[in-house]
Order: C-alpha cells, then sequence, then structure tokens
C-alpha cells in the first residue's frame, strides 16, 4: 500500500464531522426535519469511508491494469490516465469539503431566516411604535426568500449540469471499454486520424479564436480613438465655450461696473442736493427760532410735555424692534440647527444605504462561490456514481468468463483421460499383437486392419477435438462480438443523445450568437449615428470657433474702446470725488454751525427757564400777598387734582396696554410654537403615510412570493418523491456494496505502485484549479449579465408588441364597423337609385300623359267653346280615336264588373283584400285581372318579397306590413271548407340581400 491510500481515510475522517449536504427537496424546502438530513449524513460518509473510494482499488485502475499487462494501450498512456483520475479524485474530496462547509453555512442562514421569521411573527402583536423595526425586519426577510429563489434556480442548474457530467462520464468509461476491447492494430490508426483531426480542428478554432481575438482588438481600438476623439472635441468645446463666455462676460461686467459707476454719481449729486437744500432749510430753521423764540417762551411747557411724550414712544419703538430682532436671530440660528440636522440624517442614510448595498453584494458573491462549489461537486458525486453503477455488470462479466474457463477446463481434462486411456488399449493390444504374431499369421491381416482402423480413429478424434476448439473460439467469439455490439449500441445511444443535447446547445449557441450579431450591428448603427453626429456637431464647433474667433476681436476692440472710456470715467470719477470731499467738508463746517446753533439755543433756553423761575417766585409772593387769588389758587389745587387724576388714569392705562403687549407677544411666542409642532406632525404623517406605502408594497411583494412558492408545491412534491426513490436504491447499493466490502478475497488486496505529490506540487494544482473556478465564474457572470440583458430587451419587445396588437385589434375592430357601415351605406343607396329610377321612368310615363291629355283637354275645350257646333256635332269616338279606345276599356270593365258581381252573388265571395286594401282579384278566369290600391288594374301576379324598407333598418322584404290577409284560426269552430278556398299564399321567391 502507498502513502497516498493512508492519507485518504484521514482526509475523510477528518471531513466526516462536518455536517453533510441536503437533498434538492430538502433544501428547496424553508424549513425541514432534521432526521433526513442525519440519514443522508451516515450515508454518505459510510459511502466515502467504505473500499469504493480507495482510488487504487477502483475499477478504471484496475482497467487500465489490464490494459497496461496485454500492452493494448502505451505505459505513458495508463500514467496520463491515472494521474488525471487521481487528480478528479483529490478534486471530488476537495469540493465535498467546500460542500460540507457552504452547507454547514447555508443550515446557519435558514436557522437565521426562520429566528426572523420567529421575531416577526412575535413582534407583529405589538403597537406601531415598532414599525421601524418591522419594516427592516421584513426587508430582510423578503431578501432571504429572494436568495431561497435563487438558491433554487441554482440547484436546477446544477442538477441539469450533474446530468450532463454524468452523459460526459458515460462517455468516458464507454471509450475506455472501447480502448481495453479493441485491439491495438486496428486503433493505432484510428487514434493516430482522430488526434490529426482534433489537433486540424484544434489549430483552425485557435485561428478562429486569434483572428477574432485580432478583429476585437481593432473594434477596441477605433472605439478608443473614437472615444478620444470624442473626448477632445468635448474638451475643445468646454474651451471655447469658456473663451466664449469670458469674452461675453468682459463687457458685461464693463457695463456693469460703468452703470454702477453712474448710479453712484447720480447718487452722490442726489445727496449733494439734498446736503444744499438740508443747509437752507437749516438756515430757514435757525431764522424761524430766532423769530419764534419769544413764542417759545409762552409754550414752553407744552412742548417740553410733547418732548417727553415723544422720547417714551421713541424709546418704545426701539424696545420693539430689539424684539423683532432678537426673535429674527434665534429663528436663524432654529433653521441653521435644523439644517444641520438634516444634512446629518442625510449623511446616516446614505452611510447606511451604501453599508447595505456592500453586505448585500458580499452575500451574493459568497452565494456564488457556492453555487460554483456545489457544482463540481455534483458534477463528481455523479462521475463517482457513474463508476460504481458499473460495478456489478463488470462483475457478471468476470464471473461469466470464470465459468467458460472452468468448463473449457473439465473438458479439456474429459478428452485428456479418454486419450490416455486409448493410448493404453493400443498399448495392450499391441502387446497382446507381439505376443500373438507368432501364433497365427492369418491374425496379422486382422492385426493390421485394426491398426489401421485405431488410426483411423485417432485422426477422427483429433480432427473432432480441432473442430471442438475451433466451435468454442467462434462461441467466445460470438459472445465477445455480441457483448462488442452491445457496447456499440449503448456508446452509440449515448452518442446520439450527446448529438442531440450538443445540437440543442448549438443552437442555443447560434441564437445568441445571432442575437449578439444583432445587438452589435445595432450598436455599429447607432455608433455610425453618433459619429455622424459627432462629426456634424464637430464642424459646428469648428464654425462656432471661428465665429468666437471672430467676435473675441470684435471683443477686443471693444474693450479697449471701453478702457480708454474707463480712464476716462475714472478721471472724472476723481474730480468728482474731489468735489464730494469739498462738498462734504461744506457740510460737515454747516453741521458744526447748525450743532452751534442748537447749543446757543440750549443756552438760552436754559436761560429762560431761569428767568421764568424767578418770575414764578415773584408771582407766587404777590399772589400769597393778593388776597384777591384765593379762589385762583382753590381753582389751581382742585384743577391739580384733576390732573393728577387723568395722569394716574394715563399711566394705569399705559400699564393696562403694556401687560396687554407683553400677553400678544406670549400668544405670538405660542402661536409660532403650535405653528412649528403643527408642521413637524404633518411632516411626522407624510413619514407615516410614506412608511404605509412602503409596507404595503413589501406585503404585495411577500403575496406574490407566497403565491409563486404555492405554484411550486406540486414539482417539489415530485421531487421529494424522487429523491426518497433514489435514497432507497443508494441504501440498497450501500448494503449490497458493504456486504462484499465485509467478504474476504484474495483478489481484493495488491500492493500499488506510484508516489504520492508533494505539498508545492498539490498547491500548483489547486491554485490552477481555483484559476479554472474563477474564470468558469466570470464566465457564469458574463453570461448572467447577457442574459439580464436580453431579458429586458424581451420585455421591452414583448410590451412593444403586445402594445402594437392591442393597437391593431382596436384598428381592426374600427375598420370592420366603417366597413359594415360602408356596406349598409352602399346597399341603401343601391336600392335608392333603382327606386329613382322606376320614379324616373313612372315620371317620365306620367309626363306623357299629362302631355297627350292635356293637348286633348285643349281640344275639347276648342270644340265645347264653339257652341255653335255643339248641335252639329258627331259621337265622340267619330273624331278621337283615343276617346274611342277609352270608352271601349271603360265599357269592357263596367261588363266585367258586372259579370264578377253575379258570379259573387252566385258562387260566394271570391275576393282577396289585405287590410290597406293593397290589390284585389277581380276575375278568376284564364287571365287574371289584379286592382292595385291606388286604382290600376294590372295582370301581372303581386310579389309582396319585392318592397325594400328603408336604409336604417334591415333591407328584409315585409310583405303585408301591418295589415296582414284574413285567416280565421281552426280554433275559433268556423267552417273553413268554402272560405279558404279563395285564400291564397304568396309564392316566396328568395331574398338576395
Amino acid at each position: 500500500m502507498s502513502s497516498h491510500e493512508a492519507t485518504v481515510p484521514r482526509l475523510l475522517e477528518a471531513t466526516s464531522g462536518q455536517p453533510e449536504p441536503q437533498p434538492l427537496v430538502s433544501q428547496a424546502e424553508s424549513v425541514g426535519p432534521s432526521t433526513s438530513g442525519e440519514e443522508e449524513e451516515e450515508i454518505d460518509e459510510g459511502l466515502l469511508n467504505s473500499g469504493l473510494f480507495n482510488i487504487e482499488a477502483s475499477i478504471a485502475f484496475k482497467y487500465l491494469d489490464g490494459l497496461k499487462s496485454k500492452e493494448q494501450i502505451p505505459l505513458h498512456r495508463v500514467e496520463e490516465l491515472k494521474r488525471k483520475h487521481h487528480a478528479l479524485y483529490q478534486h471530488i474530496l476537495t469540493a465535498f469539503e467546500y460542500e460540507k462547509a457552504m452547507i454547514k453555512k447555508s443550515k446557519m442562514l435558514q436557522a437565521e431566516v426562520t429566528k426572523q421569521k420567529l421575531e416577526m411573527d412575535k413582534t407583529g402583536a405589538k403597537v406601531f411604535d415598532d414599525n421601524a423595526e418591522i419594516g427592516e425586519l421584513k426587508r430582510e426577510l423578503l431578501r432571504c426568500q429572494n436568495e431561497v429563489v435563487l438558491a433554487h434556480e441554482r440547484e436546477a442548474k446544477l442538477s441539469k449540469d450533474i446530468e450532463e457530467a454524468l452523459i460526459a462520464k458515460e462517455g468516458l468509461l464507454d471509450d475506455i471499454e472501447e480502448i481495453r476491447k479493441h485491439k491495438t492494430d486496428m486503433l493505432e490508426p484510428q487514434l493516430v486520424a482522430n488526434t490529426k483531426e482534433i489537433k486540424l480542428d484544434l489549430m483552425q478554432r485557435r485561428h478562429q479564436a486569434e483572428n477574432l481575438e485580432k478583429d476585437l482588438e481593432e473594434k477596441e481600438q477605433i472605439l478608443e480613438s473614437i472615444t478620444k476623439d470624442k473626448e477632445e472635441l468635448f474638451a475643445e468645446r468646454e474651451k471655447q465655450e469658456v473663451a466664449l463666455a469670458k469674452a461675453n462676460e468682459m463687457p458685461g461686467k464693463i457695463m456693469k461696473q460703468a452703470e454702477v459707476l453712474r448710479d453712484g454719481i447720480a447718487s452722490l449729486v442726489i445727496e449733494n442736493v439734498k446736503q444744499g437744500q438740508l443747509s437752507t432749510q437749516l438756515d430757514r430753521d435757525m431764522e424761524k427760532l430766532a423769530r419764534k423764540r419769544r413764542d417759545l417762551e409762552d409754550e414752553k411747557v407744552g412742548q417740553a410735555a410733547e418732548f417727553d411724550r415723544k422720547k417714551e414712544e421713541m424709546m418704545d419703538q426701539e424696545r420693539a424692534c430689539d424684539d423683532i430682532f432678537h426673535e429674527h436671530e434665534m429663528a436663524k440660528e432654529m433653521l441653521a440647527l435644523q439644517e444641520g440636522e438634516r444634512v446629518r440624517i442625510e449623511t446616516t442614510m446614505r452611510q447606511t444605504e451604501a453599508r447595505i448595498r456592500s453586505t448585500h453584494e458580499v452575500l451574493l458573491r459568497y452565494n456564488r462561490e457556492k453555487d460554483q462549489l456545489v457544482k463540481a461537486f455534483r458534477k463528481l458525486e455523479g462521475v463517482v456514481n457513474s463508476v460504481v453503477a458499473t460495478v456489478p455488470a463488470v462483475r457478471q462479466h468476470n464471473n461469466d468468463v470464470h465459468l467458460n474457463l472452468e468448463a473449457t477446463e473439465r473438458e479439456c481434462k474429459h478428452y485428456q483421460e479418454a486419450v490416455r486411456t486409448l493410448r493404453k488399449e493400443i498399448d495392450i493390444l499391441m502387446h497382446a499383437f507381439i505376443e500373438g504374431e507368432r501364433h497365427a499369421a492369418g491374425e496379422k491381416e486382422l492385426l493390421v486392419s485394426r491398426m489401421e482402423a485405431n488410426r483411423e480413429i485417432e485422426a477422427t478424434i483429433s480432427r473432432l477435438n480441432k473442430e471442438l476448439e475451433a466451435v468454442e473460439r467462434s462461441t467466445v467469439q460470438a459472445k465477445y462480438e455480441r457483448e462488442m455490439k452491445a457496447r456499440e449500441m449503448l456508446r452509440m445511444e449515448a452518442k446520439v443523445r450527446k448529438g442531440k443535447d450538443d445540437a440543442q446547445q448549438r443552437e442555443m449557441e447560434v441564437i445568441d450568437a445571432a442575437k449578439k450579431s444583432q445587438e452589435s450591428q445595432f450598436r455599429l448603427t447607432e455608433f455610425a449615428a453618433l459619429y455622424d453626429k459627432v462629426k456634424s456637431e464637430r464642424n459646428r464647433y469648428v464654425n462656432m470657433i471661428a465665429s468666437t474667433q471672430q467676435r473675441a476681436m470684435e471683443m477686443k476692440e471693444k474693450s479697449r474702446i471701453l478702457r480708454s472710456e474707463v480712464e476716462i470715467l475714472r478721471n472724472e470719477i476723481a474730480l468728482k470725488d474731489r468735489e464730494l470731499a469739498k462738498k462734504r467738508q461744506d457740510n460737515n463746517t454747516a453741521y458744526s454751525q447748525r450743532d452751534h446753533a442748537k447749543m446757543e439755543a440750549n443756552r438760552y433756553l436754559m436761560q429762560y427757564r431761569d428767568r421764568r423761575s424767578l418770575i414764578d417766585q415773584q408771582s407766587g409772593r404777590i399772589d400769597t400777598l393778593t388776597g384777591s387769588l384765593n379762589s385762583c389758587a382753590s381753582e389751581l389745587t382742585s384743577i391739580k387734582n384733576r390732573y393728577e387724576q387723568v395722569s394716574h388714569e394715563r399711566n394705569s392705562a399705559g400699564l393696562q396696554y403694556l401687560e396687554r403687549n407683553d400677553e400678544l407677544c406670549m400668544l405670538h411666542e405660542r402661536h409660532n410654537v403650535l405653528s412649528r409642532v403643527l408642521c413637524q406632525g404633518e411632516h411626522a404623517l407624510q413619514e407615516l403615510e410614506d412608511d404605509i406605502r412602503t409596507y404595503n408594497r413589501y406585503c404585495q411583494e411577500l403575496e406574490r412570493t407566497i403565491r409563486v412558492f404555492q405554484k411550486r408545491l406540486p414539482k417539489v412534491n415530485q421531487l421529494k418523491a424522487d429523491h426518497d426513490s433514489v435514497k432507497a436504491q443508494v441504501h440498497e447499493a450501500k448494503n449490497m456494496f458493504s456486504s462484499e466490502t465485509e467478504t474476504p478475497s484474495e483478489d481484493r488486496v495488491r500492493h500499488l505502485d506510484g508516489i504520492d505529490l508533494s505539498q508545492l506540487q498539490l498547491n500548483a494544482q489547486v491554485q490552477r484549479l481555483e484559476a479554472r473556478l474563477a474564470q468558469q465564474e466570470e464566465r457564469l457572470l458574463e453570461k448572467d449579465l447577457i442574459l439580464e440583458e436580453i431579458t429586458h430587451l424581451t420585455d421591452r419587445l414583448r410590451a412593444q408588441a403586445q402594445q402594437g396588437r392591442e393597437e391593431s385589434a382596436q384598428v381592426m375592430s374600427q375598420l370592420n364597423e366603417r366597413t359594415r357601415k360602408l356596406s349598409n351605406l352602399s346597399k341603401s343607396m343601391m336600392a335608392l337609385v333603382a327606386e329613382l329610377s322606376i320614379a324616373r321612368t313612372l315620371a317620365t310615363a306620367l309626363a306623357s300623359e299629362v302631355s297627350a291629355k292635356s293637348s286633348l283637354a285643349e281640344q275639347l275645350k276648342v270644340i265645347f267653346q264653339d257652341n255653335d257646333h255643339l248641335t252639329a256635332l258627331p259621337a265622340p269616338h267619330t273624331f278621337i280615336p283615343e276617346l274611342d279606345r277609352e270608352w271601349c276599356e271603360i265599357k269592357s270593365r263596367e261588363l266585367t264588373r258586372r259579370k264578377t258581381r253575379a258570379g259573387d252573388k252566385r258562387n260566394g265571395s271570391n275576393q282577396l283584400a289585405d287590410g290597406a286594401g293593397e290589390w284585389t282579384l277581380v276575375s278568376s278566369a284564364a287571365r287574371r285581372i289584379f286592382r292595385l290600391g291606388d286604382g290600376s288594374i294590372t295582370t301581372a301576379e303581386p310579389r309582396p318579397n319585392a318592397y325594400v324598407p328603408a336604409a336604417e333598418s334591415v333591407p328584409v322584404p315585409r310583405p303585408y306590413g301591418a295589415f296582414p290577409p284574413f285567416k280565421p284560426l281552426e280554433s275559433s269552430g268556423v267552417d273553413l271548407g268554402g272560405n279558404l278556398k279563395y285564400y291564397k299564399k304568396p309564392v316566396e321567391k328568395p331574398i338576395v340581400l
């Protein structure tokens, strides 16, 4: 035994503690029983620890050793196949370990999902205060359910890949058997030819791939050059736009500065005028003050009181302004705080969204890795199962060969015994012949004849032995050919299945290639249109650059002129500034003079007050000295009391006013606070409504997923039944293999040759496999992206086609309606045209008759006006033939009418008339005459179905209208024999609509 056989059980023992992968049905269920997983874990561990996974004692190695011993294939080919089989087995083990780890991780995730479901069920009965947490859990549940759906889809893909791997394994086993069975001289030319063909095909494919890569590189270079040209054009466009903006901005800025300077000069002029007016006003005020100085002495008390009142009002207004300014500052601070809070909340929200997105991407990447590894494991498991499935057939074939060999050995022993007995008898006969030769000479001839007979018998025996060997060889050859034909038939069936699968795959690849070519053609047309657009834009930009350069030159000239104008304006501004400084200096001197005048006025006012106090003192002394002023003093006291009362009332009213003002301020503050609270409440209500809408969307999504899972339940039950049947088969196979492995036999032990790979070689091989796995993942991702794009485009095309179908159906319905109306109109028009033609013919006939009758009337009038000739007139029929004919007709009508009346009296009523009196049978003779409703007589049989109604109704003939002919009923008891004798049923003719 080699060291490799010792490492494999240790590796299997190290991985046996990990959880085994669940079957497809158990993985499809969200929460499954744990007993099935444990049983499958025991089964898989038993299979791995059994002798089936001894790679050196496997059937493939035995076949290779047999081929090597028979020298049917070369030695290096055997070693290469063994290395490949060994590498495949190592990959199976690594995939099995990783699959266990991933299944454990998926079970943990499923446990977390169930835990979160339970938490959601518990928190469903709480109050709406925990809405945020509930929403988070629902989103997590939706994400997990989507991941479960993706896992189910991946498992379906993996099962399909496993079937493909099994088919590939069967093909490989068939090739191995074919190599083992065929002879070297027959297989070597075929192998050489096949290898040549494969090499040529491989070289052609490589050339095709190189050509495609070159084309792709050329297209990428063209695309890069186009993008570079586009970027350069965009950069040039931006530069030109910046230059144009700068060129457009410079005159605007200069004009704005000139306007600002003009406005400043105008304001300075206005201020100067105002200052002059103010100085003149001050001079006038000084003169007025000088004139009114004497008047001020009389109005001193009133002006002082007015001054105090104005001062108090000014202070109140200043306090109100301070309060308003303070409130404004507080509102600004609150707004700044709210803005900062909003920015902070938005940043945290974006950070959380980025975190959630990153975690979701990591989870998807882990799921993809797990799916790839599960796929590899399934493929290798299928390979192992196919190898295990070939064991009974090979063993049965071996037993048959041993039985045939034992039978042939027994027959050979029997024939050898027969030959020995015959030879002994021959020796005995020879001895007897030699002894009896001297007895009788006649017996010599008998002995010679017997010897000749003996030789003939030996020849026949040898011939029969040869025939027997030939028959045995032919039987063996026939069995071998029968087995070869059966294997060839199985191999051809597998090849047919594989060819069908390859054809389907090639068809899918052709469809994908056609779609890709259409997409590339569409993109090429788009790029061509884009190139034309870029070219037109480039030409437009070149024209714009030329125009902008010309405009830039014009702007430079204008800017030079404006700079000179600006210099002039600056000089004028400096001059105006100097004049303004002088005016300001004059204004300051005027202000100082005004202040000096005010100081003089105040000084005079103080002197006036002092002198007024002296005058008051003197008047008081005079009042005290005079008794005539006592009444005045009493009135003065009463007035003073009244003034104090009024002042007290004024003070109380002022205090009440201040209190009401404070209360109003407090009410305003409360109103502002309530308005802010109302705004916050409305904002919170809006957020709650948004949350409710999001929760409704989540509920709809959950209902949709529940419906999807309910639709998939029949498939899950079917898969579960298939899994149970496969599980029973695996259990039976395990029991059979365990019984075979437990029974000791000598051919189960064989010392193996070979060496184990080093750690570096294993690491290099693992790195190669990981690189291939990464390439396969990249290809799968590219295919997924292409599939998503194709599905998106197909959905759009399907929606457009559906919309087009709806529009076409609507248009067709409208078209059918229009055609129906058009056909009805055409029919009505045809009927009207027919009636019009009939009316025209009738009108022409009547017009001719009217003309004839009018001419006749004129003739008669002329004749009857001549009174002299009345007596001499002959009978009317002598001068007008027409009158003669009409007279004869009238007489004949009267005669026929009398005859019919006489006949009616004799034979009963012989009339037919409808309710409207449209037509009546006049005579029942050979010639039938009918009278119509308008009084005219005709011999034509009336046709009731000739009537066509108006265009607004269906053009079906109505024979009688509202007045059908009388027909007594049988139930009325009337004698129907005589009355129904002349009842005529109208002839029904086909109606052509």
